[in-house]
Order: C-alpha cells, then structure tokens, then sequence
C-alpha cells in the first residue's frame, strides 16, 4: 500500500467512522449536553485515535516488510554483445551453414567463442526459477529467409529457456533462438525482401524466497556492421521500447 492510498485510507475511515456515530447521535443544540452525550463523544473519540494509531502501526509494519523484501529484490539484464558471423562456403557443410562466435577480448586479442549471451543479476539476492520466453512470428521468418532457405531447411524452434538460479553480481548467459540467427544470414543482405521479424524477449524469475518477480519485456535489435573484405559482424541490443521503422532503418 502507498503513502498516498493509505492516506486515503485512513481518511475515510475516519470520516466513515464519525458519520455512522452522528447517524445514531440526536444533535439538538438547543439541549443541554449531559454526561451521557459527553460519554458518548469520549468513546467515539478515543475508537477513532486507536484505529488511526492501528492504521499507523499497520502501516509501519508494510513499510518494514518492503525494506526486508529489498534487500534480496534480484534483478536480471541482459547484456550487449557482438556476434561475428562466419559462412565457411565449403560443399563439405552444405550451402546454408552459419557459425555465430560472441566476439570478446582478452589481454586487446579478439577471441571468439559460444554465442551465450550474459543474463546478469545486477539486484539483491539470488534468482532463481528463470524462464525466458521467446515471441517471433515463424511465418515472417520464412518469408525473410526465402531467398537462401527453403521451409524444410530452417531450423528447429525453441520457444523457451530455463536457468535454475543466478546468484547476486553474477551472470549466466542464454542463446537467442536459432529462428532469429538465420535472418541474419549475411547472403540475405542481396535480396530486397520483407521487413525482419521482430524478436521479443519476456523475462520471469522469483526472488530467494520464491516470490515471483515483475516480468521484464525486452526488444531483441540486431545491427550489421559491414565491412567490405570480411563476413560482418553484428551488434544485439536489448531495449524496453519497441522501435519504429524509421528508428529501425536509422540502425542499419
């Protein structure tokens, strides 16, 4: 409960309070107040300050199990990565074979490695129970690939992925769905076709203590990074918003 909704709370009861007591009350001023009267204002008094002191304890207590719940809150992101892109163009590995390598650096030196991109834990406390859903149209996706894939050759379709747990200021890293991955095949970049298929990424997890988090809602943008005498390299970025076609265009 909010400061301002418990303050409206509160208010109302206390009005609702006195109103029932003046409903049951024959005000006439032209009487006299007795001792009974004097009594009866006493009681409805006093009933008012201790439910207005029970609402102040009430909320003291919520404020307190907030603060306790904050201090293990983990909260997930996931990180921007370059993906390098490498077709090895041999008969041996058939026409559409594509090797994605997350591109990091050790000591200056390029290396690549497995494109697991990292998930960090960058809250309180430990995450666990993560499933990451996965939203694609698969049909946009076939009709963006067209050109290169045939429908029997595309990829099979993982629509989630589970980690147990991810402890506070560390990371585990998750795969994008090999759907997405073939849309930037770079032999796709010959073919004026349709858009490519957007990506969203949904993120649930529960804290330590099993209570389930607000799932975060993340739009998947892949940017090209051409160069004339190499295969490309690619930027994924994660974002709240989801972009308009001209801000997409603005990205490539």
């Amino acid at each position: 409960m909010t400061t301002r909704n418990f303050s409206f709370f509160a208010i109302g009861l206390i009005v609702y309070a006195t109103v029932v007591f003046l409903w049951g009350e024959t005000l006439n001023f032209n009487l006299p107040i007795n001792h009974e009267k004097i009594a009866n204002y006493a009681t409805v008094i006093g009933a008012i300050g201790s439910t207005i002191a029970m609402l102040f304890l009430a909320k003291q207590l919520i404020e307190m199990e907030l603060a306790r719940k904050s201090t293990y809150r983990p909260m997930l992101v996931p990180d921007k990565v370059k993906l390098s892109v490498y077709k090895p163009r041999d008969p041996h590995y058939g026409p559409n074979y594509v090797v994605f390598r997350l591109i990091t650096s050790e000591n200056g030196v390029r290396k690549n490695s497995h494109p697991g991109i990292p998930l960090f834990n960058i809250g309180k406390g430990m995450a666990k129970n993560i499933e990451i859903k996965w939203t694609i149209d698969l049909e946009e996706v076939e009709k963006f690939t067209s050109k290169v894939y045939i429908p029997d050759e595309l990829p099979s379709w993982a629509p989630k992925q589970e980690i147990a747990f991810i402890e506070e200021s560390k990371f585990k890293t998750f795969v994008l769905p090999t759907a997405f991955l073939i849309c930037l095949d770079p032999d796709l970049r010959e073919y004026k076709g349709p858009p490519k298929p957007n990506l969203e990424m949904n993120i649930s997890y529960e804290d330590i203590a099993g209570e389930p988090q607000k799932d975060i809602t993340y739009y998947v943008y892949a940017v090209t990074l051409w160069d004339t005498d190499m295969d490309p390299d690619i930027l994924i970025e994660f974002r709240h918003t989801k972009l308009s076609p001209a801000e997409l265009d603005s990205l490539e």
